[in-house]
């Protein structure tokens, strides 16, 4: 998301809280000078935000493309053809939930080490969601943009995983 001026920095803050009354967006002329660039201001302050600790794993960005992912394969799962392969269908719908409960799973666990086993075990997931999807585009359940959009999706929110994974790993040292 372009952030250039305050309206970007509140639905940019209601994206990532999944509400508006978790963080308070200030007003720019309470906090910077008259004179303070839109850009700027929109820069400062999405740099206070990122250092807010994660309070629900909803707030995460992994888990909110998983989400995106999942709701996208259940909408691919209830067409017609699709819907009548009743194990590939129940298949891909489980590895992509999985994705997100595992995050969640995880998150709530407590320690950095367990963690890091969800969010392996979600992106195994993911994998697996990419590898059924090939057999569903194979048997001609879904498009061509349909195949792109999960597939580029999944592999998007195995590099939110791994970037994840990475910083909890730092964080450790």
């Amino acid at each position: 998301m372009k952030i250039e001026k305050f309206e970007d920095i509140r639905a940019w803050v209601c994206k990532q809280t999944m509400s508006g009354d978790l963080l308070p967006a200030p007003s720019p002329a309470q906090d910077f000078p008259r004179k303070t660039p839109p850009r700027m201001y929109a820069q400062i302050w999405v740099r206070r935000l990122e250092r807010l600790p994660l309070t629900t794993f909803a707030c995460t960005r992994a888990w909110q493309q998983a989400r995106e992912l999942t709701n996208l394969v259940y909408d691919l799962t209830e067409q017609e053809k699709f819907k009548k392969d009743f194990r590939l269908r129940d298949q891909i719908q489980g590895a992509s939930g999985s994705i997100m409960h595992n995050i969640a799973e995880g998150f709530d666990d407590g320690s950095d080490i367990e963690f890091i086993r969800f969010l392996k075990y979600a992106r195994r997931s993911a994998s697996e969601v990419q590898s059924e999807i090939y057999l569903a585009f194979d048997r001609k359940y879904v498009s061509d943009d349909d195949f792109k959009k999960v597939y580029d999706t999944a592999t998007t929110t195995k590099k939110s995983i791994n970037a994840f994974i990475a910083y909890l790993r730092k964080s450790k040292h």
